[in-house]
């Protein structure tokens, strides 16, 4: 997704592995494990996207009692942005 300014992009498979080979992001592997031991609950989809400078990764989650929701890491740190 991208919108007309280029403020938010979907990284492609080839730029997320780029970002993650340069050590801009936490491999998806890392992050889903700091995410389950936060949440339980099963990753259910995860993108990582380019907003303004910033790297994010967007984590769709199913949690125990089957709700979904979507949650949002720091690319780097893997912390949970707004908390």
């Amino acid at each position: 997704m991208k919108n007309g300014d280029g403020a938010l992009q979907t990284l492609t498979p080839d730029q997320a592995l780029a970002v993650v080979r340069t050590r801009q992001a936490l491999p998806l592997s890392d992050l889903a494990e700091i995410v389950r031991q936060r949440n339980g609950g099963e990753i259910v989809d995860a993108e990582l996207l380019r907003v303004g400078q910033m790297l994010v990764y967007a984590i769709k989650m199913l949690d125990r009692d089957d709700r979904l929701s979507v949650q949002y890491f720091y690319a780097r740190s893997g912390r949970p942005i707004g908390e």
